[in-house]
């Protein structure tokens, strides 16, 4: 950290650095196919089956081909802060101030994901940067403080294969409609036999981000006895929320459906990137009035419009009518484009608190506090269910083979609601 004078009396500065560094050591036990098991596949599926680690000498058979298989391994982690904040009086009555902030980190080779294969490895990245600026004026008993700030956060990940047991790649990319690769694509082998021995190589899966706008004005006085305290506050924000823009999810349920290369159930699915505008806007007015030296009370009035989200992708929202928990035969979407509900204006918080001061002991002191008020949650609270609405198609299909043949493998049409194949094909 350092910070000291730029021009002396009027504008200082302060920078401050914090670097972390981990190298987390962690273990494996799951389950891997057999040599024998390997051999025994059809041709078309062996590299895949040679995917997964090399089984151990002397490793205890667990079911009919498969065997434990144990490891460990050293996941590492960083993160850093950065920050920066100049102040500036302009005046007697006047200051300002900016900050920058910035928080990136990354874990680029963890292992050990809940189900997943010793050599499945995921990569994440994450970072957090605000800018922050600040005027402060006051005039006798009145002091307004007004603060803007922008701020974006959020992170990525993707998984791969390494070579970590002697696992092998997999020729997974041949099986991807045209223009998808490992890049803009992943495919999830999930298996429900064994135990830690599914593996997702793919691309980003997926990337959120969160963007926002935040302006506040408050004014504080005081009037005798009174404190009064006036104020704005509107926030704009935009989550963004991409996910692969092409999946493929063969479920194998047995090691014998994994080797003659018959999945139980192939899922695929077609993403399209998904953000959201939200906008909210808040006043309110509050008097802390100290009625006697002994007691105190603090009252108000908080006013929220929580305006309803709009998309600002090509996937756009559709109204749900006709909802009732009781009855949801009338249940159905409205028209393209329309609101997904009606924005509320009268949501009006009052609240109320106040302390008794009941001892006035020099050497120990005895409070009783209390309060009420009325508090309105905020539609981006709910923003983690935008992932897949509207954004999504979903084509599933019941004893598919794999290597998955080109007419189910391709691209599912997307639409406001999951499109649902059933049946072998």
């Amino acid at each position: 950290m350092i910070g000291g004078p730029i021009i002396k009396n009027k504008t200082f500065f302060f920078f401050s650095y914090e670097g972390f560094r981990l190298r987390l050591p962690g273990t494996f036990l799951g389950t891997v196919p057999t040599l024998a098991a390997r051999q025994a596949a059809i041709p078309a599926m062996q590299p895949y089956l040679n995917a997964y680690p090399l089984p151990q000498s002397g490793a205890q058979e667990v079911s009919p081909g498969l065997v434990l298989y144990a490891a460990s391994y050293s996941n590492p982690t960083s993160a850093d802060a950065y920050s920066i904040r100049v102040d500036h009086q302009l005046a007697n009555n006047l200051t300002l101030f900016g900050r920058y902030n910035e928080s990136p980190s990354s874990s680029p080779y963890a292992r050990g994901g809940i189900a997943l294969s010793a050599n499945t490895a995921q990569a994440t990245y994450t970072s957090t940067r605000t800018v922050t600026a600040g005027a402060t004026w006051s005039k006798s008993t009145i002091v307004n403080d007004a603060r803007f700030n922008y701020s974006r956060s959020g992170g990525h990940s993707r998984y791969f294969l390494d070579n970590f047991g002697g696992g092998t790649t997999i020729p997974a990319e041949s099986i991807f409609p045209s223009g998808y690769t490992f890049k803009n694509a992943w495919i999830a082998y999930d298996t429900t036999f064994g135990s830690n021995n599914q593996f997702i190589p793919g691309a980003v899966t997926p990337a959120e981000f969160q963007n926002q706008y935040n302006f506040v004005d408050t004014v504080a006085m005081q009037k005798g006895t009174h404190g009064l305290k006036f104020g704005i506050d509107y926030r704009h924000l935009t989550p963004e929320i991409v996910f692969a823009p092409y999946i493929l999810i063969p479920i194998f349920g047995s090691l014998s459906g994994m080797q003659n290369g018959m999945s139980d159930v192939t899922i695929v699915i077609n993403n399209l990137p998904s953000r959201v505008a939200l906008n909210n806007f808040s006043a309110f007015a509050q008097d802390t009035w100290r009625v006697t030296p002994r007691l105190n009370l603090t009252y108000g009035l908080r006013w929220d419009v929580d305006f309803s989200p709009t998309s600002l992708t090509n996937s756009k929202f559709r109204e749900l009518t006709g909802f009732s928990y009781t009855d949801l035969s009338n249940l159905s979407l409205g028209p393209v484009g329309s609101a997904p509900y009606d924005t509320r204006y009268g949501n009006f918080a009052p609240r109320i608190g106040g302390a008794y001061q009941l001892s006035q002991n020099p050497e120990w002191g005895l409070v009783l506090r209390g309060g009420f008020g009325i508090f309105y949650g905020l539609s981006s609270t709910e923003t983690g269910l935008i992932g897949t609405y509207p954004s999504s198609g979903v084509a599933v299909f019941g004893g598919a083979p794999f290597p998955t043949p080109p007419d189910i493998a391709a691209l599912p049409p997307w639409s406001m609601s999951p499109l649902l194949q059933t049946g072998k094909p």
